[in-house]
This record gives C-alpha cells, sequence and structure tokens, in this order.
C-alpha cells in the first residue's frame, strides 16, 4: 500500500490481484478495511478492488452497502465510489437502482452525481437504463449537474 501514490497503480494492482476471486470471503474484511482508511489511495484500493473482484450476485448487496456506508473527502476515493457504483448498475441495474434511491441520504452529493454520469457513459447500460438515469440526473443535478 505504501508505493500506491496515483489512481492508475492503485487501479492496475487491483486488477492483477486475480486470486481474490477464488478467495473473495477470506480477503473481504482484508480488501474493506481500506475503506476505514483516511488515505486517498488505500480507500481508493478498497473501492476498486469490490468492482473488481465482489461484484457479483451473491456479493453485490455487500458491494453496494460498502459503498454506500463509507466516504471520504478526496478526490480518488470519491471516484472510486462512483465508478463502483456506475458498474453495480451495469451487472444489476435495478438493485442498484432501489438501493442508490433507498440511500440517496447516504452518499456524497458529488459521488452520487458522478455515478449517475458514469452510467451514462457506459457501454454496458441499455437506453431504457439510460433514460431512467437521465431522469434522476435533472431532477436532482439542478444547475449543477453537467
Amino acid at each position: 500500500m505504501p508505493r500506491i501514490h496515483n489512481w492508475s497503480v492503485c487501479d492496475s494492482f487491483c486488477a492483477g490481484l486475480k486470486f481474490v476471486k477464488e478467495k473473495r470471503a477470506e480477503t473481504w474484511d482484508f480488501t474493506t478495511r481500506y475503506l476505514l482508511s483516511e488515505r486517498e489511495f488505500e480507500f481508493r484500493f478498497g473501492a476498486v478492488m469490490l468492482l473488481n473482484h465482489y461484484l457479483t450476485e451473491a456479493w453485490l448487496e455487500d458491494v453496494l452497502g460498502a459503498y454506500l456506508d463509507h466516504r471520504h473527502e478526496k478526490y480518488y476515493a470519491k471516484m472510486a465510489i462512483a465508478w463502483g457504483l456506475s458498474q453495480a448498475f451495469a451487472f444489476d441495474p435495478s438493485t442498484t437502482l432501489s438501493q442508490l434511491e433507498a440511500n440517496k441520504h447516504k452518499l456524497d452529493p458529488f459521488v452520487h452525481q458522478k455515478a449517475l454520469q458514469k452510467i451514462l457513459e457506459s457501454r454496458k447500460v441499455s437506453p431504457e437504463h439510460k433514460a431512467i438515469i437521465k431522469s434522476l440526473k435533472s431532477v436532482k443535478g439542478g444547475a449543477s449537474s453537467g
């Protein structure tokens, strides 16, 4: 962890840890403890690990819970949560949308808007689901959405 000082190294490192997919239960506590870190790229490590290795039917609720329960003030940490939420939406739009709506008060407004933006930019999301997200973005974004 001490050598991770930018998003590129963090994301590449996380993607390379292929063994985690075979040891999800054993690595969950290790991974999520980084979501408690005040260090930007340690936090990002935890968030990116979840989107790379835990977006499965069995783990989706846990991943969404982790994303919705943890906050950070630094840009790259916030962007990791937004990215993770957008990937969760692409994986399971219905579950992710219901969790986003039910927990919108927990989510940092910047993260919420960036997650919606990333969902709209995704090629994995259907036009029908993008229309739903656009309606949410226009209602919640106000003058600051862009």
